[in-house]
């Protein structure tokens, strides 16, 4: 699950993620139970 984080946005990166998960979800692209990837990977 690519993650697109913008360091100027006045949103926390931590909700800029929450928002994106919650968007997957939305879309079906991300399903309910799956794992998503470990925080060093996405850092």
């Amino acid at each position: 699950m690519p993650l697109a984080l913008r360091l100027r946005d006045a949103r926390t990166l931590y909700t800029q993620v929450m928002d994106q998960v919650r968007a997957a979800l939305a879309a079906g692209s991300l399903t309910r139970g799956e794992r998503l990837p470990p925080v060093r990977r996405l850092a």
